[in-house]
């Protein structure tokens, strides 16, 4: 099944389940909370948001992921990724190359 087919079906209401969901939000707290044990790590990580989003995405990020909803998801999947350009790249070495023969995963598709 070519990359396309398969990021097709992520639009697919079965394709997960309410539970996997739930329990990615539930990493997203618990990567957050753990990043925040860090004093040492939090200019680094309010930095970054200050100069690529807002002070204020930072303070509100862990609650607004908890508000993510199956419908916002598909949103963005039609929005940006299904039926979207894709690229696609691997990095094997040579030997690992022989072996799956990785190209001809990976073809031009003419417009």
């Amino acid at each position: 099944m070519k990359s396309s087919n398969k990021l097709s079906l992520w639009s697919n209401p079965d394709y997960y389940t309410d539970e996997q969901i739930n329990d990615a939000k539930a990493i997203l707290l618990r990567d957050d909370m753990r990043a925040k044990e860090k004093p040492s790590s939090l200019p680094g990580q309010m930095s970054f948001y200050w100069c690529s989003t807002s002070l204020n995405y930072y303070t509100n990020i862990t609650n607004d992921y908890q508000k993510v909803t199956r419908a916002d998801i598909l949103k963005y999947l039609n929005s940006y990724i299904i039926g979207k350009p894709l690229v696609a790249g691997l990095i094997l070495s040579p030997e690992l190359n022989k072996k799956v023969s990785a190209g001809s995963f990976f073809t031009a598709k003419a417009n």
